[in-house]
């Protein structure tokens, strides 16, 4: 149960750390950033690794999940950021104001190919480092 508890609590500051970050930068860089996912899938393997959760098939479906999480929410997060900019709404109040769908829309038609296979990849890399 410890380390259930240690392993969720690790995972959402992966995802809530990561996300931010990868707004931040999207908004900066006026871009998708679909690189970030497999930084995300490093970050929470070396977290769930840092702190103290044993090495196993555990760990690595939590780095799994966590990068899976930090996908969604932060690709969400940087379509609402991108859609609002565009409207002149902040980035905080565009995350009411749109659907999963019109985010998946904004993806399918900014980013590239790169962004896609970035993100891909990113989920293996999360399993093996997490293990």
């Amino acid at each position: 149960m410890r380390y259930l508890l240690l392993a969720m609590s690790t995972a959402l500051l992966v995802i809530a750390g990561m996300a931010a970050i990868w707004v931040a930068l999207a908004i900066l860089l006026k871009s998708p950033c679909g690189w970030m996912v497999p930084i995300a899938a490093i970050d929470a393997a070396l977290l769930l690794r840092l702190s103290g959760l044993p090495k196993g098939r555990g760990r690595a479906a939590a780095a799994l999940g966590a990068t899976l999480a930090t996908l969604a929410i932060g690709g969400f997060a940087v379509a609402a950021s991108s859609i609002g900019r565009a409207f002149g709404t902040p980035p905080h109040e565009a995350l009411w104001r749109i659907d999963p769908t019109l985010a998946w829309t904004w993806w399918r038609f900014n980013s590239s190919g790169f962004d896609f296979l970035a993100a891909a990849l990113a989920l293996p890399l999360a399993w093996r480092l997490g293990r």
